[in-house]
């Protein structure tokens, strides 16, 4: 999450800059950034550790964290309905 984007930029334009202070340029930027959010103020992109803690300490970032992806069992429709069964 970041502070609110200063309103003579687009979030999106925010976090390109902010995040090419961590990865040296604005193409690296463009290319890690993945999402950027509307509701709230924040983006996701791909960093890697180091880079990540270098983010944590840039002015305007309140919190970073790290992704963390679940997937769902395999057959997990199966037990939650198992009515559903041909």
């Amino acid at each position: 999450m970041s502070e609110k984007p200063p309103q003579y930029l687009n979030p999106k334009a925010y976090y390109i800059h902010v995040l090419s202070s961590v990865l040296g340029s604005e193409k690296a930027a463009e290319d890690a950034l993945i999402y950027s959010y509307g509701v709230i103020s924040g983006f996701a992109a791909k960093l890697n550790p180091e880079q990540a803690s270098h983010l944590k300490d840039q002015p305007g970032i309140i919190y970073v964290s790290r992704e963390i992806k679940y997937q769902p069992e395999e057959n997990h429709a199966s037990t939650v309905w198992p009515n559903l069964r041909n």
